[in-house]
């Protein structure tokens, strides 16, 4: 809450509350949505008493016209997702047109209308293991699929591990952090489906 004095203690209270909901949670991750604290700059969410870590997973709207034709084919808010390790976004892991797999950072989305953030919270060794994935994926030069525009709006099971859409790249490392929140194979999700599944799942931080 923006009106709320940002301080050591209230702080410690965000904390804790965080530990809370991540306590109670029946399943093996929690979601929490943290747009407001990131866009605030503040980073409580980023720690908590508990052994978890947090992934932190944006979805962008964009105006330029290749994000315009992503919304319309899509049907969603969000034509873009991305994944980060650190709430201030300094670096954001994903597959963009062109270039394919590249990080970024947010001052490099100078043209987005509105951001939504998540922090989906894993255990260490999911955590480590998304790491080691994102260094593999930095050796591999993975280009962007340009098919998978096509496919996907059209529901068509089109497989390939190496070159990815956006959210297609999210979804696959969310799986492989054990957090399966589409259902679905990654090569079918879009930034929407992605969008409309994160919020079916969180808590409101």
């Amino acid at each position: 809450n923006p009106e709320i004095k940002y301080n050591e203690s209230t702080k410690r209270f965000a904390s804790q509350r965080v530990s809370k909901i991540i306590s109670e949670s029946v399943s093996n991750y929690t979601i929490l949505d943290v747009s407001e604290s990131v866009k605030n700059a503040k980073n409580a969410f980023t720690e908590t008493s508990l052994d978890v870590y947090p992934l932190y997973v944006v979805f962008f709207n964009s105006e330029t016209f290749f994000n315009k034709l992503t919304r319309i084919a899509t049907k969603s808010v969000y034509s873009h997702s991305a994944l980060s390790f650190d709430a201030s976004m300094k670096t954001l892991y994903s597959f963009s047109f062109p270039g394919g797999f590249q990080a970024q950072s947010l001052k490099d989305r100078t043209s987005d209308k509105a951001i939504q953030v998540y922090a989906v919270f894993v255990s260490k060794e999911r955590y480590n293991k998304l790491k080691q994935k994102i260094e593999k994926l930095k050796e591999s030069h993975a280009d962007y699929s340009l098919i998978n525009l096509i496919t996907i709006p059209l529901n068509i099971n089109y497989v390939d591990n190496v070159k990815m859409v956006c959210s297609q790249f999210v979804d696959s490392m969310l799986k492989l952090a054990d957090v399966d929140i589409t259902k679905i194979g990654s090569n079918m999700v879009s930034p929407g489906s992605l969008n409309r599944a994160v919020k079916k799942k969180k808590y409101q931080a």
